[in-house]
């Protein structure tokens, strides 16, 4: 994803849907400079729905000072000898005015600088993220979760099946495999078939660590879970980027708490914190996970008040839901 922002300071002659919205317009709009010929430019060429850049009054004002450059070739003089030129010198300048947006937007915790219409650049995070997430779902606490059926919970999952986490910032398909950790698949298997997942907080992201998650926002589930504990498993698979693993507070304390490596983390696999899975599709999404908030959350208040605390962080991606697949 880092590619985006590179391509979008580049050359834009042969690379126009991946350049900066405004760029793009004035792009498509070099006929109109090329009919400038008295060097008058309307607002009508500038601001028309094409536009999508945010701050259009910043660079329309500069506009006059370009004007002398939009001359017909036998007006130019000096180096200034053809209208591609000047078509030339619009971009660098709308390109400018993109960039001092982004400069201002930097100057606000978590402001967002927007490079087209799909993807945006945190100004704290530097990272790539999705500018519109999808509307977080709510949790329903079902009768499995809040009594969990004992029977169900010690049922052998699948020796193998796939996990599709729909997440704010993408979709992430995680194949998963018994035989790497039972009891930690067996667990994972019966929470994603009962919802357990869904509206959930990647409430602990550390950059190239881990990006943690495992509790609901409705206290009275969380309390029951946390105490609903399973034994440590040793590590069959190595803790490589895009695996996914149980976390835990102590010894033989998993229970709920998930995470996915966003590095190679050989010094977890001598904790009992073994792999169930590993990410096919998706590794890509990891990244893009909001990671300012990194180990500022308490477990015990997340337990406590729920959603009541997470939602004082408005910028945590989540989990829209999790499906079993074959």
């Amino acid at each position: 994803m880092g590619g985006l922002a590179a391509r979008a300071g580049g050359e834009t002659d042969d690379e126009d849907d991946d350049a900066p919205s405004c760029i793009r317009a004035c792009l498509r709009a070099r006929s109109d400079v090329h009919q400038c010929g008295q060097g008058v430019v309307t607002a009508h060429h500038f601001a028309s729905e094409r536009m999508h850049h945010s701050n259009r009054a910043w660079w329309l004002i500069r506009l006059p000072l370009l004007v002398p450059c939009m001359r017909s070739q036998h007006h130019i003089e000096g180096t200034m000898r053809s209208n591609r030129f000047c078509t030339r010198l619009l971009s660098i300048a709308l390109l400018a005015a993109c960039r001092g947006d982004a400069d201002r937007a930097s100057a606000k915790p978590g402001a967002k600088a927007v490079l087209n219409d799909s993807f945006v650049v945190d100004s704290m995070t530097k990272r790539v993220r999705y500018s519109v997430r999808p509307a977080r779902p709510p949790f329903v606490a079902s009768a499995a979760l809040l009594i969990p059926n004992t029977v169900a919970l010690e049922s052998p999952a699948p020796d193998s099946f796939h996990i599709e986490f729909e997440t704010s910032q993408g979709t992430i398909n995680v194949a998963v495999v018994r035989a790497w950790a039972p009891l930690g698949v067996d667990r994972l298997h019966y929470l994603a078939r009962h919802g357990f997942f869904t509206g959930m907080k990647f409430y602990k992201v550390q950059r190239d660590f881990i990006a943690q998650f495992g509790y609901t926002g409705n206290p009275q589930v969380s309390a029951v879970w946390d105490t609903m504990q399973i034994a440590d498993e040793p590590s069959v698979q190595p803790h490589a980027p895009g695996t996914l693993a149980f976390a835990s507070k102590g010894p033989n304390t998993r229970s709920t708490l998930l995470f996915f490596n966003m590095r190679n983390n050989q010094g977890l696999e001598a904790s009992g914190l073994a792999v169930v899975g590993r990410v096919v599709k998706g590794l890509e999404v990891l990244p893009r996970i909001y990671d300012v908030y990194g180990q500022g959350l308490g477990d015990e208040r997340i337990i406590r008040e729920g959603d009541r605390y997470l939602e004082e962080f408005v910028d945590m991606d989540y989990i829209l839901r999790a499906t079993v697949k074959p």
